[in-house]
């Protein structure tokens, strides 16, 4: 018995001792260690694939061809000789794990799947270095697909499609990335661009010559927890073709310098905007979850969007702007409303005004002219206001085929009024109710709204009643000269005194005595007043008058029965027919009657 117990007291301590000695043992890792390209592996890819966690490749200067990626699957550093002479052609880097350099390479001419281009860096990794390096003509010089906490600095990127792009991947949050001292010169589509990542950090980088310089949207469905995607910190000192960008988040009460380069304002109220020509940018203006602001008197052109009102953007006001030659002149995006659209130039814009999602804005006395389509709205059922009541009017649509003969909120009084008497149609819930006849604003603008004639038919001898019907659209009294023709004769010149706003009719009197019978075409002109720049409405062409033997009411060259048979007619008031005044007196009556018997007869 006393045998079995010491020997398992021996057993437990040996036991004991065996599991202490297990878990004194650890695992030995290699210690780090350098691997030379192409001393020790005659590629960059042999030398990572033997390569372990830690290891530094050095590559000396020369050209590696390839065609592809190579593959960096170990945390290591990649390290050139002379990023002008260590040279990569055709390969791209691929990193797939986190705490990777990448440093001193030239990068050009990546052949992708496909024998498509390929991007020049694609990584998926976080604490991703990538330094001193120069990429060129790839489709994207740098793409951060996913990761966070990565240092991007002084490198050089040139020639390709985007410059450096960091985005989400698979809606894991993408956050920490430091953009720094990079040079973006001539990428055919995009300088740096920031899809669905928050807290980036950009600092001193160089754009230009771009086709657009910088960006920033959110991804996901939209909602006010999408402000965090449009927080960052960007600075003055980054810019484009030598202007700042002005990337403000949570500001106030403050204008923007007219220095600006590219302007972006999120979570902001009251800024002001003004005074700023924008071009080649993916959005020239950008208002993000801002409210209460003003972008006045500003120049957006050849952008992909002029103006972007973003967001749960409310209460803004754009005015007195020309937005001209983008894709998308102005866009009011998701659940934006009770913005103000007024007095605007939106001209030659693949759309001239983009709605998504946004209702309740007020778009009036602008001038939407020779964009290809005026307005473009994907929620048709989300109504906004066209106009500004009546007197005021609506917007100037180059494309409307209305015309303006009455006047009134009905539209139903005779005379013109410088508005459309049918509305201009949007969809069924976006009608401009009265579209403006000339553009909105002009400072000294007359227009010829009509040409008429007392008949279209008149007997050689006597005299046609020409009336012109002429509109001062601009803000100043004018006085001109307006001229009535018959084919290029002068019928009468006559100067003209009229007051803003006003129309009137100015009555000409052709006398036909020794005017060859024949067709005559009836036109009018008004005299250019100094200033006036919008000047197809100072010519007007009326249709034709044919001027022929007095009785011929039909104007067929002859007096017959059917002349007889017309006038009868028109004085017996069964027909309306002004060709029947045959004696010139303004009345058609038996003497008329009589006249074109006598003259087919043959009695006079």
């Amino acid at each position: 018995m006393k045998y079995k117990v010491i020997t398992g007291i021996m057993l437990t301590l040996l036991i004991l001792g065996m599991l202490t000695l297990a878990f004194n043992i650890q695992t030995v890792k290699p210690e780090p260690t350098t691997i030379i390209v192409p001393d020790d592996y005659p590629t960059i890819q042999e030398a990572i694939n033997n390569a372990n966690d830690g290891d530094t490749i050095d590559v000396r200067a020369g050209t590696y061809y390839g065609v592809g990626y190579v593959t960096v699957n170990k945390s290591v550093s990649l390290v050139g000789e002379n990023p002008n002479t260590t040279i990569i052609d055709g390969m791209g880097m691929y990193v797939e794990v986190n705490d990777v350099t990448i440093t001193n390479f030239t990068i050009r001419d990546v052949i992708g799947k496909l024998n498509l281009p390929g991007d020049g860096i694609l990584s998926f990794g976080d604490n991703t270095t990538i330094t001193k390096n120069i990429i060129s003509n790839c489709r994207k010089g740098m793409y951060i697909f996913g990761g966070s906490d990565n240092l991007i600095t002084e490198n050089v990127l040139t020639n390709g499609g985007t410059g450096i792009e960091v985005s989400y991947r698979n809606y894991v949050v993408t956050r920490n990335n430091v953009v720094s001292n990079n040079v973006v010169i001539n990428n055919r589509y995009i300088g740096i661009v920031l899809v669905g990542v928050q807290n980036s950090y950009l600092r001193n980088n160089t754009l230009s010559g771009n086709f657009y310089g910088m960006n920033v949207y959110a991804t996901g469905a939209a909602g006010k927890g999408m402000v965090s995607q449009y927080v960052h910190d960007i600075d003055t000192s980054n810019t484009i073709d030598g202007k700042p960008v002005y990337y403000w988040v949570n500001q106030h009460n403050k204008q923007v310098p007219t220095d600006a380069g590219w302007v972006v304002i999120v979570n902001s109220t009251n800024i002001t905007i003004k005074n700023l020509e924008m071009t080649r940018s993916t959005q020239g203006l950008e208002l993000q979850f801002t409210n209460s602001s003003t972008i006045e008197n500003v120049k957006v052109s050849n952008n992909d969007a002029g103006i972007r009102i973003g967001l749960y953007c409310y209460n803004n006001t754009i005015i007195q702007s020309t937005i001209e030659n983008n894709n998308n002149g102005i866009v009011l995006h998701c659940f934006s409303s009770g913005n103000s659209l007024s007095e605007n130039n939106i001209t030659k814009n693949t759309i001239g005004v983009s709605l998504s999602w946004a209702s309740n804005n007020k778009l009036y006395h602008n001038n939407f002219i020779d964009n290809t389509k005026q307005v473009d709205i994907d929620m048709p059922d989300y109504p906004n206001v066209w106009d500004d009541g009546y007197p005021s009017g609506g917007n100037y649509w180059s494309d409307y085929s209305g015309l303006d003969v009455y006047s009134g909120p009905y539209q139903d009084v005779t005379g013109s009024d410088g508005i459309g008497d049918t509305g201009y149609v949007i969809d069924a819930e976006n009608v401009d109710h009265y579209p403006l006849m000339e553009p909105y604003g002009a400072q000294h603008d007359i227009g010829i709204t009509s040409v008429t004639t007392s008949k279209t038919i008149i007997g050689q001898g006597y005299s046609l009643g020409v009336n012109i019907r002429i509109r001062n659209y601009g803000v100043d009294t004018e006085n001109f000269n307006i001229t009535a023709y018959a084919n290029t004769t002068v019928i009468q010149i006559k100067n003209v005194t009229i007051t803003t706003g006003n129309s009137t009719t100015i009555a000409f009197t052709w006398n036909t005595t020794g005017v060859p019978y024949g067709n005559y075409t009836i036109s009018a002109n008004v005299t250019v007043v100094p200033g006036e720049t919008y000047t197809t409405d100072n010519n007007y062409t009326d249709g034709l008058v044919v001027v022929t033997k007095v009785g011929d009411v039909n104007g067929d060259g002859k007096v017959d029965s059917l002349d007889v048979k017309k006038t009868k007619a028109a004085y017996s008031g069964w027909v309306v027919d002004p060709n029947a005044d045959v004696n010139g007196d303004d009345t058609i009556n038996s003497l008329d009657v009589k006249v074109v018997k006598q003259i087919y007869s043959g009695w006079i």
